[in-house]
């Protein structure tokens, strides 16, 4: 299963963006790899020039870049909880409060549709 995520270890520094070379992940759990794609792509965006890898650090492996496979599976996870939690959200009506509309419910029922199976 997933690895163990490598304990604290940082050291800052003041750097400039000429130094970034790559966004470090210490797990295999996909939030944390959303959690790096999301800085990735912020730094990216930031400082035009930068094209950063995603790179995992673990106790045994060292540096091991993070596969585009895995990184869209991450995506994927993080699409279907939210799917979920839409869904969920939809069919709960407080008290007294009117149902959801059905143009909001099928909305809802469109994004689950187009997830993908089995990802």
């Amino acid at each position: 299963e997933a690895e163990p995520f490598l304990a604290y270890n940082e050291v800052n520094l003041p750097l400039s963006a000429d130094a970034v070379v790559a966004v470090v992940v210490r797990s295999s759990r996909p939030g944390h790899v959303r959690t790096a794609m999301g800085a990735r792509d912020l730094l990216e965006h930031a400082f035009p020039p930068l094209s950063l890898p995603v790179v995992r650090v673990t106790p045994g492996g060292g540096a091991v870049p993070v596969s585009s496979a895995e990184q869209q599976t991450a995506l994927l996870q993080g699409a279907e909880c939210g799917a979920a939690a839409v869904q969920a959200a939809l069919q709960q009506t407080a008290p007294g409060e009117a149902a959801v509309p059905a143009k909001a419910r099928a909305a809802a029922s469109g994004l689950e549709a187009r997830l993908p199976v089995g990802a």
